[in-house]
């Protein structure tokens, strides 16, 4: 137990330095004012956020920000007053995700520490990384591309395809982007299935995840 805790301190030492800025960054950086413009995401996000807060009836996104529901739902559901303050605490918890989820992505891909650091540092310092950026613009949709793309990448590398017709659908209905890694999954797959002749065990499975995150969207599209 002990050396497991060993080999994963780089791990708890990057979270604790992530949580950390985020506290920071959240004290010292202002965020935009979305009432400056209607021509910000964040302004139409909020929308989309005032109708699952069911503090307006309408359903008032348009294309394509009507169908990007998962995030303004979510953050719906924190108790806070101010919907700035739901979506921080909502982009929190999965600044934290993506940060194990790409810890265990970069393990698995043999990187060295030296180098994880070194991503890592750009990820939570850089000024358009997963923190800054994302306190200066909080009502947004984006943070949890760095988990569920991070996920994606682990899943193919670990042979796990099953889990993509979970992943695929829930990561479409927060932004419609993922089908595009899906298109891309499934035609490496349908390349490698004919050159090795495995049967296309894997073209099928992508392709169902990809049927149903087609249909996630368009049942989304549908409804709002």
């Amino acid at each position: 137990m002990i050396e497991k805790l060993k080999q994963h301190r780089l791990l708890f030492i990057v979270l604790i330095i992530g949580i950390a800025l985020f506290i920071l960054y959240l004290r010292i950086q202002p965020h935009l004012t979305y009432s400056f413009s209607g021509l910000f995401d964040g302004s139409k996000y909020i929308k989309v956020y005032n109708y699952f807060a069911h503090i307006t009836d309408e359903y008032q996104a348009i294309f394509p920000i009507n169908t990007r529901i998962m995030v303004p739902y979510l953050s719906s559901l924190f108790p806070y007053e101010y919907p700035v303050n739901n979506f921080n605490t909502f982009n929190l918890i999965f600044i934290i995700l993506s940060i194990l989820a790409l810890y265990t992505l970069w393990r698995n891909l043999d990187i060295s520490s030296v180098h994880i650091m070194t991503g890592f540092f750009w990820l939570l310092i850089h000024w358009v990384g997963i923190i800054r950026n994302n306190i200066f613009d909080p009502i947004t949709v984006d943070v949890p591309l760095y988990f569920f793309q991070a996920i994606l990448l682990i899943l193919i590398l670990q042979k796990r395809y099953l889990w993509l017709i979970i992943l695929g659908p829930l990561a479409t209905i927060q932004k419609e982007s993922f089908i595009a890694l899906l298109i891309i999954a499934l035609l490496v797959a349908l390349y490698e299935d004919y050159k090795e002749k495995t049967g296309y065990k894997t073209s099928v499975i992508l392709g169902l995840s990809l049927l149903l995150s087609i249909a996630a969207k368009s049942t989304v599209a549908y409804y709002f």
